[in-house]
């Protein structure tokens, strides 16, 4: 049987959850921005001249994290 990429996401999400005994939370400062703004600067920043694909893989990856983990502080991720 073959795990898409989000279940095997959820997987180690959970592993990962499951095997810490503590979670420190902190909260976020002045600064801080959620993940899909951190996509957005980075592709602005670092997209140009960058073939589609280059954007898409970035907005994929980060689209899995917040799928999982909810669209967060960057601080906010451990």
């Amino acid at each position: 049987m073959m795990l898409t990429c989000r279940e095997k996401h959820t997987l180690r999400l959970q592993s990962d959850v499951e095997g810490s005994s503590s979670v420190e939370l902190t909260a976020p400062s002045s600064l801080s921005v959620v993940l899909s703004v951190a996509v957005s600067i980075y592709l602005q920043q670092k997209g140009k001249g960058r073939p589609e694909t280059f954007q898409r893989a970035a907005k994929r990856a980060c689209g899995y994290v917040i799928e999982v983990c909810a669209d967060k502080h960057l601080e906010a991720y451990r």
